[in-house]
C-alpha cells in the first residue's frame, strides 16, 4: 500500500481527498507548503498530490521542487483549478509526474487513476536506482578495469579498480588520452587496434596484449578486450577492460627459463647417457665378437666342407664332361649339392639366432627352456666339437631335460648367457670331458636350469670374484664380461644365478627363474627332418611378369634368369646401380629384384629411387645378410620383401606369387 500526502489549503477539498483515498492508500496531509515540507523530512513519502496554488509563504510549485530535492524518488501529481498549457509547462518542468483539474466531473477516478500510475513509475525507478548501484559495486569490485572512451580516444569513464594497478585515482585519468598511460615501444600498435576497432564493420574483437605504465614508471602488462557501442547506427563510444597479466607474465618467463635449463641439462644427460650407452654397447658387443670368433672358427671348418662337395662335384663334371650324358648319375649329384647348401643355409641360420640384436621395446613372453638348451647345444657344436676334435681332444655335451613349465623373459638374452656359460664350460676342459646341462622345477616356484663341467674348476678367489665386472682368468683372451653380463640377465628376470667348483674338479652354475604363468603346450617329439628332392615348380597361376634383375654377379644373374625364365616371365638384367636406372626410366616393369651389395650405390639407395619414380612398383631384395638383417630388424623403407641367399627356385616363385597379390 502506497503512501500518499495531500497538501492542500482548504480543508473542505483535504477532507473530501483523504475520505475517498484511505480506503486504497495510507494517508498523510498537510494544509500548507511549511507543514507538507516538514513531513516531507521526516517519512517516506511515494506519491504527492499538491495544490499548485495556496494562500501561503509557499507556492505548491516550491512544494514540489522542495519534496524532488529531499526524495528524488517522490512522484508529484500537481491540482489545479486552471489547466492553462502555461500551468501545465510550469509542473512538468518543476518534475511533477502528472496533473488532475479539480473541476473535473471524475476528480477522484482519474486521481486513482494517476496515483497508481505514479506508483507504478516510483517501483521502476527504485528498482533501476537499485540496479545500477549493484552494477556499480560490481563495476568497483572487479579485478578488472573497466573503461570507456570516446572516438578520439580520451578517456570518458574508467572504474576504481585501476588505482590499485597504476597508482592513478580515476579523476587523474578521465579526460586523458589512452596513448599516455601506454609504453613508448607499443603505443603505434595500441594505436592501431584502436582505429580497427573504430573502423570494422566485424562483432569478432579479439583481445590483445600490450605494456602500460603506472604512475610510478613502473611497466605492467595487461590483455585488454574491447568493442565500440553504437548509437542510430554510428559508433559513439568503444567500452572494454583491461586486466592486469604481469605476475602470469613473470610467471611466464620464469617457466621458459627453466624449460631452457631444463633442456640444456636433459641435452647434457642425454648426452652423458648416450656415451654410456656406447661404451656399454661397445664393451658388450667386444664380448660377443669374441663368443661369434669362438663360434665362427667352428663354423668355417663346417662351411668348407660344404663347399668341398660343392666345389667337388662341380669340379669333377666339368673335367669329366661325358658323365653329362648320364642323366641318373648327374642329378644324383645335383641333389647331393643342392643338399650340401641347405646344411650351409643352416651353419647361417645358426649365427643368426646369435646375432639378434636387443629391442629396447621388448616386452618379457613366454620362453620354453628346454628349446633354447638345445639351440645353444647346436649353435655351440662347432666349438665343442669340430674346433675340439681339431685340437685332439673330445668333449661330450649330455642334457638332461625334465618336463618344465614355461617362464617369462627375454629369449635372446637368456640365450646368450646359456651360450657364454657353454663356451666358459669347453675354456674349462682343457683336455676333454663332459658338459652337462639340465633342467627341472624346484617346489613348482622355480624352473631350475644347470651348467656343469668336468674341468679345471676355479680357486676361492675366483669363485668369489667371477661375477665382477672386468674380472677375468683368461688374460688377454677375455674382457671380464662375460659372467657379470650373465648376472645382470638374471637379475632382470627376477631370478638368481649360483657357482660351485671345485679346483681339478670341475664347475657348476645354478640359475632360478621365476615360473611364468602362460601354460606350455605338450612337447611334440622331435623328429629327423626329412630333406626333399622333389623338383621345384613354379606358381601355375601367376601371371607372366617383365622384370629387371640387378646384380653384380653374373652366375647369379644367370640362377635368377633361369628361375624367371621356368616361370614363364620375361626380365632384363643390369650389372649396377645407374645401369638399372636407366633401363627402368625407359622400360615397363612389374617388379624390380636387386641385390643389396652392388657396384655403384647400395640395393636400398637403388630402391629409393625406384619408388620417387613408380611408388607403385614393387622392390624385392635378395641379399647374403638377409638372415641377419632380419634378426636384427632391420629392413630398408623402400623394399617391399627382403629374401636371404641362398634361395631356391621355389622361394622365388613364392614371393613373386605373393608380392603381386599384394599389390
Amino acid at each position: 500500500m502506497g503512501k500518499i500526502l495531500i497538501v492542500d489549503d482548504e480543508l473542505g477539498i483535504l477532507e473530501e481527498l483523504s475520505d475517498y483515498l484511505a480506503n486504497s492508500y495510507k494517508i498523510v496531509t498537510a494544509n500548507s507548503s511549511s507543514e507538507a515540507i516538514k513531513i516531507l523530512e521526516s517519512e517516506e513519502i511515494d506519491v504527492a498530490i499538491i495544490d499548485m496554488y495556496m494562500e501561503s509563504e509557499e507556492s505548491g510549485i516550491d512544494v514540489l521542487k522542495a519534496a524532488k530535492q529531499i526524495s528524488p524518488l517522490i512522484q508529484c501529481i500537481i491540482l489545479t483549478a486552471y489547466g492553462t498549457a502555461s500551468n501545465v509547462v510550469s509542473a512538468m518542468r518543476a518534475g511533477a509526474y502528472d496533473y488532475v483539474e479539480k473541476q473535473s466531473p471524475d476528480i477522484y477516478e482519474n486521481l486513482v487513476h494517476r496515483i497508481n500510475k505514479a506508483l507504478e513509475y516510483r517501483d521502476s525507478l527504485q528498482a533501476y536506482q537499485k540496479s545500477e548501484e549493484r552494477y556499480q559495486t560490481l563495476i568497483e569490485n572487479l579485478n578488472e578495469v573497466i573503461y570507456m572512451m570516446d572516438t578520439r580516444g580520451y578517456i570518458t569513464y574508467i572504474s576504481p579498480t585501476v588505482e590499485q594497478y597504476t597508482q592513478y585515482k580515476p579523476s587523474e585519468i578521465i579526460d586523458q588520452h589512452f596513448s599516455y598511460f601506454v609504453y613508448p615501444n607499443d603505443r603505434s600498435y595500441v594505436l592501431d587496434r584502436f582505429y580497427d576497432a573504430l573502423n570494422t564493420n566485424s562483432n569478432n574483437f579479439q583481445p590483445y596484449e600490450f605494456r602500460i605504465i603506472d604512475k610510478n614508471q613502473k611497466i605492467h602488462y595487461v590483455r585488454n578486450s574491447s568493442r565500440p557501442l553504437k548509437e542510430n547506427g554510428k559508433i559513439n563510444c568503444l567500452i572494454g577492460s583491461l586486466i592486469d597479466i604481469t605476475k602470469q607474465k613473470e610467471a611466464e618467463e620464469q617457466r621458459k627459463k627453466a624449460e631452457k635449463d631444463l633442456r640444456k641439462a636433459n641435452k647434457l644427460l642425454k648426452k652423458a647417457l648416450n656415451e654410456l650407452k656406447e661404451t656399454q654397447q661397445k664393451i658388450i658387443q667386444q664380448e660377443r665378437l669374441r663368443d661369434m670368433g669362438q663360434l665362427a672358427s667352428g663354423i668355417t671348418h663346417s662351411f668348407n666342407d660344404v663347399l668341398e662337395v660343392t666345389l667337388g662335384l662341380s669340379d669333377y663334371m666339368l673335367n669329366n664332361p661325358n658323365i653329362l650324358n648320364d642323366i641318373e648319375t648327374v642329378k644324383s649329384y645335383l641333389k647331393m649339392i643342392k643338399n650340401s647348401s641347405e646344411d650351409g643355409r643352416k651353419l647361417t641360420e645358426r649365427l643368426k639366432m646369435f646375432y639378434r640384436q636387443r629391442d629396447e621395446d621388448e616386452v618379457f613372453s613366454p620362453v620354453n627352456i628346454n628349446e633354447l638348451i638345445k639351440q645353444v647345444v647346436l649353435i655351440t657344436q662347432p666349438k665343442w666339437k669340430v674346433q675340439a676334435q681339431v685340437q685332439g681332444i673330445k668333449i661330450d655335451v649330455l642334457t638332461d631335460l625334465q618336463d618344465i613349465p614355461l617362464i617369462n623373459g627375454k629369449e635372446n638374452e637368456l640365450r646368450e648367457v646359456l651360450t657364454n656359460l657353454v663356451f666358459n664350460a669347453i675354456d674349462a676342459l682343457t683336455t676333454g670331458g663332459t658338459i652337462s646341462l639340465k633342467t627341472k622345477v624346484d617346489g613348482g616356484k622355480d624352473v631350475i636350469i644347470e651348467v656343469a663341467d668336468t674341468g679345471i674348476g676355479m680357486t676361492e678367489e675366483t669363485k668369489r670374484r667371477c661375477f665382477e665386472l672386468y674380472y677375468s682368468t683368461k688374460k688377454d683372451a677375455g674382457t671380464g664380461l662375460g659372467l657379470a653380463i650373465a648376472y645382470g640377465t638374471i637379475q632382470r628376470h627376477d631370478g638368481k644365478i649360483d657357482v660351485q667348483s671345485e679346483l681339478g674338479k670341475g664347475t657348476k652354475f645354478t640359475i632360478r627363474l621365476p615360473i611364468g604363468t602362460v601354460t606350455p603346450k605338450k612337447e611334440e617329439e622331435s623328429k629327423p627332418e626329412k630333406l626333399e628332392f622333389e623338383e621345384s615348380k613354379p606358381e601355375k597361376s601367376l601371371r607372366p611378369l617383365n622384370v629387371l634383375v640387378v646384380d653384380d654377379s653374373e652366375p647369379i644373374q644367370k640362377i635368377l634368369g633361369l628361375y624367371l625364365t621356368a616361370g614363364g616371365h620375361k626380365f632384363e638384367l643390369a650389372g649396377n646401380g645407374k645401369e638399372a636406372l636407366e633401363k627402368f626410366r625407359s622400360g615397363t616393369f612389374d617388379l624390380v629384384i636387386t641385390d643389396r651389395a652392388i657396384s655403384d650405390i647400395s640395393g636400398d639407395k637403388l630402391a629409393y629411387h625406384i619408388k620417387q619414380m613408380r611408388p607403385e612398383t614393387p622392390v624385392i631384395m635378395i641379399t647374403g645378410l638377409g638372415n641377419i638383417m632380419k634378426a636384427s630388424g632391420e629392413m630398408p623403407k623402400d623394399i617391399d620383401r627382403l629374401i636371404s641367399k641362398p634361395l631356391t627356385m621355389k622361394e622365388l616363385h613364392q614371393a613373386l606369387a605373393e608380392i603381386t597379390t599384394l599389390t
